[in-house]
Order: structure tokens, then sequence, then C-alpha cells
């Protein structure tokens, strides 16, 4: 090490290998820098490389953790700080090898954030992170347990595997939402263990005196141990991001200053390509919706509250339609007007289920639709006319979507394979009906109505909450699709 009193600047001998981890980190599009924050750092994954089978440690220990039964593409996506991986619940997880700078600790803390798909229920456990073995050498855990209770709880007794936790209901919590959750004990603070939720201290404990277990078990992310035991029943359903171990216990302001972290982002694609229409449903008030494409295609409420009708949605605001004569008009243009493969995607929260409620269709009259989405009664449909009264309308079979929920609905038409393909949260659905047409949507001259059919000169209203209404002139990838849909998360 070399140390210039004039400049006040400290240069260190980099090893091999952690040049080599810096080549690989400087060669990756998905390097993204932080504030420091890494006195006494001794595990961290960002989980921001965006591809492939491994999630680097960036603490420089270079404890780099293996994806196990996940997709090297589609499981990476967008996070709190830059990426994430989504797990998928039944045998997603990411093991890191036992490392001395974390075993036999007298002091630790643990943070990540965390969206949850689900909270499991019954008797599953559903763990985040630990370093533990299935029966044995529980040395520190996070996880949900029987779907009621988050729970933090340390070991130093290999008599106790429980020597003390904390419990915090996930009443608290919220499904498809960031949490930043963060674990601390101190030994030599008597003992003490907290658990902070986004940033604030939810409850403490107190353990026996001593260092936590020093074991023999990797770092488990995504499942309850370093092998992924337990399968289903403990495995995490949702995504993870910026996993940290430290050999310390965080001060409350270190930890608010980690929660309070925002971005640079990762540079990711904003999925514009072939986005045609784009209303987000944010203005709050007023009777126009503003198309976000930049091509300027504004909508316009009619029947509808310039104040009441506004209200909140899954990402930002949302429209509140009545299931009575509620309706958006986009008029017609050129840029709307979609001769091949198409893409629609939205979300909605139904009042009611009554048969059609149509969500968006560009149509003229009643014999004519260039694309549309709708729901039918619990299931959803879409289509098109390629000549009048001609539908090539494709449904879902066993969807089931009930009311007061929302769901992220996407049609895609593919018309270089002949393929209507409906997602629902992300996930390629059963279909019926026309879903391999042999023939490509006509143009028409009609409006784009959201909330609403013209068919008959009108009707088929939509009864519940509209919101992100996107159309893209190109049929969109499944990955693209459960990016829209994590977006929501």
């Amino acid at each position: 090490m070399l140390y210039n009193s004039y400049l006040n600047l400290t240069f260190f001998a980099l090893s091999v290998s952690a040049l080599t981890l810096l080549f690989a980190f400087q060669a990756s599009a998905s390097v993204i820098i932080r504030p420091i924050h890494n006195q006494g750092l001794v595990g961290y994954w960002s989980m921001d490389e965006g591809g492939g089978l491994t999630a680097y440690d960036r603490s420089g220990n270079l404890n780099h953790g293996t994806l196990t039964n996940m997709d090297a593409d589609t499981d990476w996506t967008d996070g709190q700080l830059g990426g994430a991986l989504d797990f998928d619940g039944s045998n997603d997880y990411i093991t890191a090898p036992d490392s001395g700078v974390y075993s036999g600790l007298r002091a630790i803390t643990v943070s990540h954030w965390v969206n949850w798909e689900s909270f499991g229920g019954g008797s599953n456990h559903k763990f985040t992170v630990g370093k533990s073995n299935w029966s044995s050498q529980r040395e520190w855990r996070i996880r949900v347990e029987d779907g009621t209770n988050l729970v933090w709880h340390i070991s130093n007794d290999g008599n106790d595997p429980d020597t003390a936790e904390i419990r915090y209901a996930v009443s608290n919590l919220t499904l498809r939402k960031w949490h930043h959750i963060v674990g601390t004990y101190d030994t030599d603070n008597n003992n003490l263990l907290e658990l902070y939720v986004d940033g604030n201290l939810v409850s403490t404990a107190t353990g026996e005196t001593g260092p936590i277990l020093n074991g023999t078990a990797g770092i488990g992310i995504g499942s309850s141990s370093d092998d992924g035991a337990g399968s289903e029943i403990d495995n995490h359903d949702g995504l993870i991001d910026e996993v940290r171990i430290y050999n310390r216990a965080l001060t409350p302001i270190e930890i608010r200053r980690l929660y309070q972290m925002t971005g640079p982002k990762i540079a990711t694609p904003a999925l514009s390509d072939g986005l045609v229409g784009y209303w987000n449903f944010d203005e709050g008030g007023g009777l126009t919706a503003y198309d976000r494409s930049g091509n300027l295609n504004h909508g316009t409420l009619t029947n509808m509250d310039a104040d009441t009708d506004w209200t909140d949605g899954q990402l930002g605001g949302a429209l509140d339609f009545d299931g009575s004569n509620d309706y958006v008009e986009v008029g017609d243009t050129n840029v709307l007007d979609i001769s091949s493969s198409f893409s629609i995607s939205v979300w909605i929260l139904k009042g009611s289920n009554t048969g059609y409620d149509m969500i968006l269709m560009k149509t003229p009259d009643q014999n004519n639709a260039n694309y549309y989405i709708t729901t039918t009664s619990d299931e959803i449909a879409m289509g098109f006319t390629d000549v009048p009264a001609n539908w090539n309308e494709c449904a879902t079979s066993a969807t089931n979507i009930v009311t007061s929920a929302w769901y992220h609905l996407v049609g895609v038409f593919d018309d270089d394979g002949n393929t209507q393909t409906i997602y629902v949260n992300s996930l390629s659905q059963a279909v019926t009906g026309t879903c391999a047409p042999a023939v490509s949507p006509q143009t028409n001259a009609g409006s784009i109505y959201v909330g609403e059919s013209q068919l008959s000169g009108g009707g088929e209203w939509f009864d519940g909450i509209i919101d992100d209404v996107r159309i893209y002139n190109r049929a969109l990838t499944p990955t693209e699709v459960r990016r829209l849909y994590n977006m929501g998360r």
C-alpha cells in the first residue's frame, strides 16, 4: 500500500482474483455504483447481473452464489435497486458457500429487499435468506411462518436451534410491494436481537450469551438452507434484491440510510419499442387521459366525473368505470391502425362479473374490431376481425377472475406464428376458441374505446378500475410480459 500525503490518495495492490472480478464487473452492463456502506460488509449479492446462473458476491470476499432450478434469462428482473431475482416458490434458490467471514459471529446484520407474491400458509415456512442446515445448525434465518408471521431468529446453542427470535405479523406487510427487511444481533449489547421493516425498528428480543452458532452451512437465498431442502413448503415466492451480511450490528441511522438508498437503476430497455399508445391514467383529475407514448393520441373521458372517477391504481393513478355509461375515447389515427402483430397490456380490478365487460376495443361499429381485450364473466378474451363480422376470438378457459383483486392482463397476437396468447399476471393461460387464426387484423376508421365496446351502438360496460393501458404494434415476448407485470408489483 502506498500513501501520498499531498494528494491524500491511497493505493492498494489488488490480487489477481480481485482484478479478475473487477474486470468482470466492468465488462457487465449491469454494473452500478452506490454509496460504500461497507464497514463490516462480509457478503453482498446485489442481483444486478441481469443474466446467467451466478450471483456475484460484491463484498470482495468472492463467495459467489449459484442459481439452482432457475432460468438464466427470465428469472432476472427489475428490482428495488437495479436488478433482482424472481423465485417461483417451488424449487428456486441460490446457494453461496460457507465462509469463515460470516461464521461464528458475535454480531450480525442481515439486510435485503423482498417483494412477496405469496406469504404461504398452513405449515409453510417461506424463507428469504438464511445460514442453516435443514435439521440442525440453524445459525440464523429470516422467513414467513405459516403465512402469518415474519420471523428473524438466531441460534448460539446447538442444543436449542431457536435461541432467540422475533415475530412480526405479515398483516403489516403488503403483497407485491417492496419491503426492506433487516435483522440484527449483538452479543456485546446485552444479546440484543432487532428487526427493522422499511427503515423502522418494529420489535426486539434478548438472546442467550455467546456468539452465533458456528456451523458449516452455506448461505441460502430463497430457501431455508444452502441445499434448498424443504422444497415448495420452504421456498420463497416473489422477488429478492440487495442481500447484505455485516459482521456487526448496524445502527438505526445506518439501517435508515440503507432503506433510503435509491438507484441508480440499471439501464434497461424502457419497453417502448413498438409502443403506439400508452395511457397510464396518472393525471388525477380532469377529462383528458394523456397518451404517454409520444404519439399524442389523448383520450377523452365521457360520462365520467373530472374529480371522483380518478382513483388509486396498481401503478400510480387509475380510472374507476361505473359499468353503466363510463368510457374513454381515443380518436382514430394511422399509428393505431394495426394490420399484423399486436399486444395489449392493462391492469384491471373488477367490481362485478357480468358477462362481456369490455376493457379496450378499436371499432367503428358492431361488426368490426381492429383489436380488443375483454373479460367474459370470470374469464379473459381477446381478438380481432379480418372481415366484417368474422370474429377471431381466443378466450381463457380456467382463469377464474375474482372481483376486488388486481390482475395484469396481456393479449398478444403474433402474425408470424398465427397465434393468440393471453397472459394473466405474467403467466400464459389455457385458451380455447380461434387461438391460431390464419388471418390478420383488418384496420378500420373507428376510435379506441376503453371501458366499453360500442357494439350495438354502445354497451358491454366495464365495472371496475382500469390502469396502465398499453398498445404495441408487435408481439411482446414472455420476458417482456414478465417485466411489465413486475413493474406493477
